[in-house]
């Protein structure tokens, strides 16, 4: 009877082991599969913040004109420990659209261990942005003589107004960099795609943040507010070297000759006021801020910079020669035979000097409009 009951508690014991083995394993596996899942998920998320980062540098470089196209460029490392295939397969690449029905897109890679994460994005310019453009304001555009417009490889430089645009003789359009001989004339002003009218206020003329530059000014300098002054031979002729925030201020200002001149970082004349230029205008590597009117009573020339009023810019005559951006929220008018190349590594000023964080306007982001965005999870055989 003992040896029977003796039997039975092995038995017992044996059932019992078994089950609990059992349990333990299940949980084991449970708890392993756990793990497994939350470094899924964890690598999963780390892809896609890879990617996602890729995006936004990608759209960032399309914002300040600094775009390398056909490029796989590289993502910053999500640790330290990231494996040799991780940082060769995490990258963002811009192409341009050509003759789709977009201007840019966006194909960026986030890769951890063997997830691999990657988000497509088409997006346009639309009407692009105030940097865009080599003629830009809210008010009409005039030309009265010949004019010359040359296009960069994006296609960037046009002309943007929510006024009318008016050409007295020819604006011819050069749109192929590598053959600036080969334009044609704009005959149909509303029907190119570089003249873009804007009658849904799409965009607003940006606004710099004027107690900004009054704190990062380096100097004031003394001018004369009396228009009879340039007769009498004061302050015809003025010259800013180097790079500095220089400032202006008056209800109207007179000056000469004009000569903005920096051969490094770039420089910025602020002018608090209405500006009239008697004389030839010489801007390199400048950034002109008026708060006011800008008559320009003779030639200007211009080299990476930027000609901003909030007023009006009337006058532009006798052969000028503008590479850059002039900016006018009232109005811009052109007399005489003008050469316009669109250029806005003028960029590198507004940033070396805080401008581009401190405007106001809906396209200070430069006016990127995504049209598409697609995801896609693939998964490397181990």
């Amino acid at each position: 009877m003992f040896k029977n009951e003796e039997g039975s508690a092995i038995v017992v014991t044996m059932i019992v082991l078994f089950v609990v083995s059992s349990m333990v394993a299940v949980s084991v596996e449970i708890i392993i599969n756990n793990i497994k899942n939350i470094k899924l998920a964890e690598n999963k998320a780390k892809a896609f913040y890879l990617a996602e980062a890729g995006v936004e540098q990608a759209l960032y470089d399309i914002k300040a004109g600094d775009i390398q196209l056909d490029v796989n460029q590289p993502l910053p490392l999500y640790d330290d420990e990231q494996s040799a295939s991780d940082k060769t397969n995490s990258y963002y690449k811009i192409t341009d659209g050509e003759d789709s029905n977009y201007d840019y897109r966006i194909d960026a890679n986030g890769k951890v261990d063997h997830i691999t994460k990657t988000i497509t994005v088409k997006c346009n310019r639309g009407y692009g942005s105030f940097f865009n453009y080599s003629v830009f304001s809210e008010g009409d555009v005039t030309f009265k003589n010949n004019t010359d417009l040359y296009i960069d490889k994006l296609g960037r430089g046009g002309i943007y107004t929510k006024g009318n645009v008016t050409s007295g003789v020819h604006l011819y359009v050069h749109d192929t960099p590598n053959n600036p001989e080969d334009s044609y004339d704009v005959s149909d002003l509303y029907n190119s795609k570089y003249i873009n009218v804007d009658k849904e206020d799409k965009l607003s003329f940006i606004d710099f943040d004027i107690n900004y530059l009054k704190q990062i000014k380096d100097e004031d300098y003394p001018v004369s507010e009396n228009k009879l002054d340039t007769k009498k031979g004061l302050d015809l002729n003025i010259e800013i070297n180097g790079d500095k925030v220089v400032y202006m201020g008056g209800e109207n200002i007179y000056i000469g000759n004009l000569d903005l001149i920096s051969d490094d970082e770039g420089g910025i004349l602020f002018v608090d006021g209405n500006l009239e230029l008697k004389n030839d205008t010489d801007i390199k590597n400048y950034i002109v801020i008026v708060t006011g009117n800008i008559i320009l009573k003779n030639n200007i020339t211009m080299q990476n910079a930027l000609l901003y009023s909030k007023g009006n810019i009337s006058e532009i005559k006798n052969n000028s020669e503008i590479t850059g951006t002039v900016a006018a929220k009232n109005g811009v008018n052109f007399k005489n035979n003008t050469t316009l190349t669109f250029d806005n590594s003028y960029i590198d000023i507004l940033k070396e000097y805080g401008l581009l964080s401190n405007m106001g306007g809906n396209n200070s982001g430069n006016g990127l409009k995504i049209i598409s965005w697609e995801e896609k999870t693939t998964f490397d055989k181990k």
